[in-house]
């Protein structure tokens, strides 16, 4: 983004569909602690509407940032951070989820250490939300990583994650995958199943 642009300019360009978010959410419990790598413009905060929760979203965008700040910023146990995900210091901080949505294609980003730094954010139990465009070939997913939604399943349970309690390919009228796995270990909640499908088919 560059230094003219503000970040409202983004929004007709954001790649990832509303479905996403809709399916997301429903990993998430009252009273999770929940870190949001590259959160973007905020919009998985602006899902959470209703539900008290401590969210911490990071970006390397400061412009980003200070527009999730101005916009959400004044919610309860939220805070927004210009931070380089592989330089957390999470020494004092464990999660009950993390989410990289939309995050891992994008160029110059080595999906496989900030997974990485995702298990060792969260808590014995916790779960990881990925999600990312479904085709390489998709307009405007620019020339970084691909994974496919099995792919992203395979590639979780290699760096030790449980069997996916959820792995779609077909978000968007198929054009975003979404993966949530669970970190081995006694959570502090367990994870809710998916309330009610969505319409059009998604569920």
């Amino acid at each position: 983004m560059s230094r003219d642009e503000h970040p409202l300019d983004l929004l007709p360009h954001l790649r990832t569909p509303v479905e996403v978010f809709e399916q997301a959410i429903q990993f998430i419990v009252e009273g999770d602690s929940i870190l949001d790598l590259g959160c973007g413009l905020g919009v998985l905060i602006e899902h959470l509407r209703g539900l008290r929760c401590s969210y911490r979203g990071i970006d390397l965008r400061p412009d980003v940032i200070r527009f999730c700040r101005s916009h959400h910023g004044s919610r309860a146990g939220t805070r927004f951070e210009v931070a380089d995900a592989l330089e957390l210091d999470l020494s004092s901080s464990r999660y009950d989820v993390v989410a990289a949505l939309n995050l891992l294609h994008l160029p110059n980003i080595d999906p496989v250490p900030v997974l990485r730094k995702a298990r060792e954010a969260l808590r014995g139990g916790g779960r990881l939300i990925v999600a990312g465009p479904s085709s390489p070939d998709q307009p405007g997913r620019g020339p970084g990583y691909y994974c496919s939604a099995e792919g992203m399943e395979a590639l979780l349970r290699h760096l030790g994650f449980g069997p996916a309690l959820m792995a779609r390919p077909d978000l968007g009228s198929g054009r975003a995958y979404l993966v949530v796995v669970r970190l081995p270990g006694k959570g502090r909640k367990e994870p809710p199943l998916p309330r009610s499908p969505l319409p059009g088919g998604f569920q």
